[in-house]
C-alpha cells in the first residue's frame, strides 16, 4: 500500500472509531483501561532514573491520554524511555516516532528488526544523525501484550478493538541513546537489553493495556 493510500486508510478507521463510539456508548466506556504509566518502576535492574517532560505545545500536537518521558543511567550510559499512551478519547489513535524524529532534524541512516532479548519479541532499531550527532533508537507499537512494529497495524488493531467493544488503549514505545565515540551495534544491543527491562515491566505492572 502506497504511503498516501496508507494515510487514507488510517484517516478512514479513525472516521469510522469515531462515528462507532458516538452511536455504542458501551463501547466507549470501555475504551479506557486505567493505564497508569507513573506505576513503571523508576528503577529497573541497574538503571536508576529522573523524571522528564514534554512542553504544551508537544503535548497538544501528540493528542495523547497519556506519557512518560525518563532518562535512565547506568554508569556513564544514559538512556531515555519514551512512553505515549493512547485511546480512542484521546483524539489521535497513535504517533510515529519516525516522524516526530524527522521533524526535529533527524535523519534516518537505516531501519531493521531486531529481536528483543530474553522474548519472542521484535522491536524495530535506527541509527539516525543529525550533523554530527548520532543516537541509536529502538521502538514499537504495543497493545496489551502484542508488539507491533507497524503504525498501520496498531490503528487497525485499534479499529477492530473499538468495533468488538474491547479496550482501545495502547502504547508506543522507544528507547534512545546517544552513540558518541561507540559502535552504533553495540549501543543498539544496550538499548536491545534496556528494552527488555521496560517491555517486561510494563507487563509485571499491567501497563500493557490489557484491562
Amino acid at each position: 500500500m502506497g504511503e498516501g493510500n496508507a494515510k487514507f486508510a488510517i484517516l478512514l478507521a479513525f472516521l469510522g472509531v469515531s462515528i462507532f463510539l458516538v452511536y455504542r456508548p458501551s463501547a466507549a466506556a470501555s475504551g479506557h483501561g486505567g493505564v497508569a504509566l507513573g506505576n513503571l518502576p523508576l528503577t529497573l535492574d541497574k538503571w536508576t532514573s529522573k523524571e522528564g517532560r514534554l512542553s504544551d505545545e508537544v503535548l497538544a500536537t501528540l493528542g495523547a491520554k497519556d506519557y512518560l518521558v525518563r532518562e535512565y543511567q547506568s554508569g556513564k550510559t544514559k538512556v531515555t524511555l519514551y512512553i505515549t499512551y493512547f485511546d480512542t478519547g484521546s483524539g489521535s489513535l497513535t504517533h510515529n516516532p519516525e516522524k516526530c524524529y524527522t521533524a526535529s532534524g533527524w535523519t534516518f541512516l537505516n531501519k531493521k528488526t531486531a529481536q528483543i532479548p530474553g522474548t519472542n519479541w521484535l522491536a524495530l532499531q535506527s541509527t539516525l544523525a543529525r550533523g554530527e550527532d548520532r543516537q541509536v533508537v529502538v521502538y514499537w507499537y504495543q497493545i496489551r501484550d502484542r508488539i507491533l512494529l507497524s503504525k498501520t497495524r496498531q490503528v487497525w488493531s485499534v479499529v477492530w478493538r473499538a468495533l468488538a467493544a474491547k479496550s482501545t488503549d495502547s502504547l508506543v514505545v522507544s528507547v534512545s541513546t546517544q552513540v558518541g565515540s561507540a559502535d552504533p551495534e553495540t549501543k543498539g544491543q544496550e538499548l536491545l537489553q534496556f528494552g527488555a527491562l521496560a517491555m517486561n515491566a510494563l507487563m509485571e505492572k499491567g501497563l500493557d493495556a490489557q484491562h
